[in-house]
């Protein structure tokens, strides 16, 4: 792990971490780029996940550590090779995504940097996790393959319900596009062509 803080007396304000993390759902080994603000008991801010496609090994031992032999998060997120895999935008606390705002966001994309999954809604423990009914989900199974749209429907441990009330198959890209209107997101979004 990297860590780049900014403290006052102690307490967090700011830092940019870097970690190692395997993806709950697909079992994706990703590095974990986090940039966060810490209040209030949460830490706001965005994290990506870059894919794994190799290790990166210290040179040196902590016996034998030179200042030269420290980097910044910076440095290394400057040396990552993996596609961006994830985007989370919202809070977090215990080391995990809990957000009840309902304005926090997940991007899920393919190896080409297509989505796989747009959630916008509340998370509980790392999951998207809303029962507000203002929580909706544009996703498909496979690159080129249509978006289905989840709307108005619970969300429950990170799964939507599969009562078919609450989608829209086979959207269109005039729907999607009406669909994030209104939002802002700070990641790209490749819908395909």
């Amino acid at each position: 792990m990297i860590t780049d803080a900014l403290y006052d007396d102690g307490d967090l304000l700011t830092c940019k971490q870097i970690f190692l993390y395997t993806t709950t759902s697909d079992k994706i080994d990703v590095w974990g780029i986090s940039k966060r603000i810490a209040k209030n008991g949460f830490n706001s801010g965005e994290t990506r996940y870059f894919v794994r496609e190799e290790n990166y090994t210290k040179e040196f031992t902590l016996e034998t550590a030179q200042p030269e032999d420290i980097f910044s998060a910076d440095a290394f997120e400057d040396s990552l090779t993996g596609y961006l895999e994830g985007f989370y935008s919202g809070n977090t606390s215990n080391g995990q995504f809990n957000d009840d705002t309902s304005t926090a966001y997940m991007v899920k994309y393919f190896s080409d940097g297509t989505i796989k999954t747009l959630y916008v809604g509340n998370f509980r423990n790392g999951q998207f996790n809303d029962t507000t009914g203002n929580a909706w989900m544009v996703g498909t199974t496979a690159p080129g393959e249509p978006y289905s749209y989840y709307h108005d429907g619970p969300f429950i441990n990170g799964e939507p319900s599969r009562d078919s009330e609450f989608w829209d198959d086979q959207i269109s890209r005039e729907r999607i596009e009406e669909i994030i209107q209104g939002y802002s997101f700070k990641c790209e979004l490749n819908w395909g062509d």
